[in-house]
């Protein structure tokens, strides 16, 4: 203005520069430093995309959209203050997978672009998605595997190459201390980690290794009575002795003076039912309070009288106990970290599906029709109707189904995994409490209370009725849609056994 002026620019004129030409880019322009930047960036993108195999590129664009930026250079951006972590929320968010933003970045890169995702090989990969140019594939990081923090994975890098889950087993011990605990080994298995270095099933892998942490004995004695008696391997014969053993270990928890067993109430009742004689009893002094004993060298002779029935059944019977009771330690063993099929250990373990959906083949089961992703059109009107003498759009409903793999309780976002992808559900507020409430209620089928779990727990199978908005699936029916917003299916072996609705 002051130039304008200087030189008789009228103001209408000055007025108009201003308010045209530089007024309403103010908001957007860019100073020379931060074109500077984004230039730069420009560059590297170019050189990334034109001079390398086309798997980097796509590397760096899904760990982009899965917020999975590499570890290493964030901690380094941190120690060169190129970023910084203002506030314990912001510590938190830093350290946070999130499972659900990385699914759909997976699933949008897998289906959209037919890029191949590889399971995390435990002599690739790294903290992040790595790049496989020989095999034009992108391998899962390990810090996408659950339960496996950045200490481990940096011990896993450190002791490459591994020839088998045996020698890996063996690296990651220093001194007498492990450096992996069992249930990470097993995450890592059900991830996929060891599929290359085994080359057998990795059902069979599992199950190898849990052979080798169940506890297995190599001869049965009267150390395991204990044990054969609480996974009932002791025949009923010796009822009677399993009560003098456990008995027995009751009153060792009561001695006097180092010669005697302290008889309570409880114990008086047991020794009186079986009629053992009274004049074996004593009465003494305990701190002015009179007490009734026995004698340790009396009743540990009636005990190992008892006891010899035992022993000379497990010397006659050995090789059939062992057996028995070692088929039983793998068994539970097995149950616990090996439930369910190779897709439910690979959402477990990954928390997103590789090898398939476990909801392959499901829809036909169902009596409302299953719309697949990519035939619902976005806000689909087919009418009008009247409310409140107002007239709003009539929406097509369309149904779909999936896993549950995250949710977000701030923006009441559900990330669900369908057979033909992975979308967002963009629940309304007071939907999300309905469906997450977690609460007992009586089932009438068991005749006993149980706890219902929220309906957007991992792993739950939902149908979700309503209407796609770009990118989200948002729940929504009317009075005649017959059906409710939500339904959780519960799915075995690939049949439905039951749909349950919120009460």
């Amino acid at each position: 203005y002051a130039k304008g002026e200087q030189l008789g620019t009228s103001i209408g004129l000055l007025n108009y520069v201003w308010d045209v030409q530089i007024a309403r880019q103010i908001g957007y322009s860019f100073s020379v430093l931060h074109t500077v930047g984004y230039s730069t960036i420009a560059i590297q993108e170019m050189n990334l995309a034109t001079k390398y195999p086309i798997i980097y590129w796509n590397t760096a664009c899904l760990s982009s959209n899965a917020g999975a930026i590499n570890e290493e250079d964030y901690f380094n951006l941190l120690n060169q203050g190129v970023i910084d972590i203002s506030d314990e929320e912001d510590k938190r968010k830093a350290n946070k997978v999130q499972y659900g933003k990385v699914a759909a970045a997976i699933g949008k890169f897998r289906h959209d672009l037919g890029v191949k995702i590889e399971l995390p090989d435990i002599n690739i990969a790294r903290f992040g998605f790595t790049p496989n140019a020989q095999e034009n594939s992108i391998v899962f990081g390990m810090k996408g595997v659950s339960r496996i923090g950045d200490a481990l994975i940096n011990n896993i890098m450190d002791k490459r190459p591994y020839v088998s889950l045996n020698d890996f087993l063996d690296k990651m011990v220093e001194g007498n201390k492990k450096l992996i605990s069992k249930d990470r080994v097993i995450n890592l298995i059900k991830a996929g980690a060891f599929d290359k270095v085994e080359k057998i099933p990795r059902e069979q892998i599992l199950m190898n290794y849990i052979n080798q942490i169940a506890d297995k004995k190599n001869r049965v004695n009267l150390q395991n009575m204990l044990m054969l008696i609480r996974k009932g391997l002791l025949p009923s014969e010796f009822d009677e002795e399993s009560k003098i053993y456990m008995f027995t270990k009751y009153l060792r928890t009561n001695k006097f003076r180092g010669s005697y067993y302290i008889l309570d109430d409880i114990a008086m009742e047991f020794y009186n039912e079986r009629k053992y004689p009274q004049h074996k009893l004593q009465r003494l002094n305990n701190a002015g309070e009179t007490i009734t004993v026995v004698s340790i060298g009396y009743w540990d002779s009636i005990y190992e009288t008892s006891m010899n029935k035992v022993r000379d059944w497990m010397k006659r019977d050995q090789e059939k106990i062992l057996n028995q009771l070692n088929e039983l330690l793998f068994k539970e063993e097995y149950e616990k970290y090996a439930e369910g099929n190779l897709l439910r250990w690979e959402l477990d373990a990954l928390n997103f599906y590789h090898s398939g959906h476990e909801l392959e083949g499901v829809a036909e089961q169902l009596p409302i029709l299953i719309s697949k992703l990519d035939n619902i059109p976005d806000n689909e009107i087919i009418g009008e109707f009247n409310f409140d003498g107002k007239v709003f759009p009539k929406y097509q409903i369309r149904h779909i189904f999936g896993t549950v793999l995250d949710k977000d309780k701030q923006k009441h976002l559900v990330t669900l995994s369908t057979p033909e992808g992975v979308i967002n559900v963009k629940v309304y507020r007071t939907q999300f409490a309905k469906y997450d409430h977690v609460h007992s209620h009586f089932d009438e089928d068991n005749n006993k209370v149980v706890d219902e779990e929220s309906f957007f727990k991992k792993g739950t199978f939902l149908v979700v009725s309503g209407i796609k908005r770009g990118d989200v699936f948002v729940p929504k029916v009317y009075r005649t849609t017959g059906v409710e917003v939500i339904t959780k299916i519960d799915v075995v072996d690939g049949k439905v056994k039951k749909a349950y609705n919120k009460s």
